[in-house]
């Protein structure tokens, strides 16, 4: 039985979390994404180092050696904190159901319309999709997928980001349910839509730490410091 809520998936209910599908060899690439009311800017360099930002912004989010570094800017001086001790402390608050409530599970079924659509210059066929959550709850979604390999690429290493910034897994199947020939993300509904995106690939500086990053213990430490002098 579908309970069709009223707010559809969010980018992160589709692509959080998961141990994702084995990677093929990667290439690298830039992309502005449309989510909600916000575009986000996410740049690659292979599977598991990229890095994304609000288009506009200088502060980003930067994922390598398996991490999520947050840099921030002070005064002209860069900020590095690295968030794993934060994102785990925070995944703790949540209550479990929430998460069974938020995070897809997989496809329960997705067909074909027959409608075909250009995003970004790129050809897409349009699905319709039910979403299953861990409850149990489903929703119905409309996707644009395509075989394009940039945006293959795109979907894999978005899923990657955020899989290592919410510290959620076990959702391969979702990814593993989207249509063999057809594993890049062009659009769902209004949530998360491609607006440019570009293969070429990017300067290695832009995923290079521009400070000594600091975490969440050494800022307790800081803090504990303060109030002991």
């Amino acid at each position: 039985m579908h309970n069709n809520r009223t707010h559809k998936f969010s980018l992160k209910a589709l692509f959080v979390a998961g141990i994702l599908l084995p990677f093929s060899v990667m290439a690298a690439g830039t992309a502005l994404i449309k989510t909600d009311d916000d575009v986000a800017k996410v740049s690659w360099k292979d599977a598991e180092t990229a890095l994304l930002q609000q288009e506009g912004e200088e502060d980003s989010i930067i994922i390598r050696d398996s991490k999520a570094y947050m840099v921030t800017h002070e005064g002209g001086e860069p900020n590095v904190m690295d968030l794993t001790e934060m994102t785990e402390l925070l995944m703790a608050l949540v209550d479990e159901e929430t998460i069974q409530a938020e995070i897809p599970t997989g496809i329960e079924n997705i067909k074909a319309t027959g409608e075909s659509k250009t995003i970004a210059g790129v050809k897409g066929e349009t699905y319709k999709a039910t979403i299953k959550t861990a409850n149990g709850e489903t929703e119905d979604v409309t996707l644009v997928l395509t075989n394009d390999k940039t945006v293959t690429e795109l979907t894999e290493v978005y899923t990657y980001v955020l899989t290592t910034l919410l510290k959620f897994d076990g959702i391969e199947k979702l990814l593993a349910d989207l249509p063999k020939d057809h594993k890049g993300v062009l659009a769902l509904d209004d949530t998360y839509i491609i607006q440019e995106i570009d293969g070429s690939t990017p300067d290695d500086a832009v995923f290079e730490l521009p400070a000594e990053p600091v975490g969440l213990q050494d800022m307790l430490q800081e803090l504990q410091g303060l109030f002991d002098n």
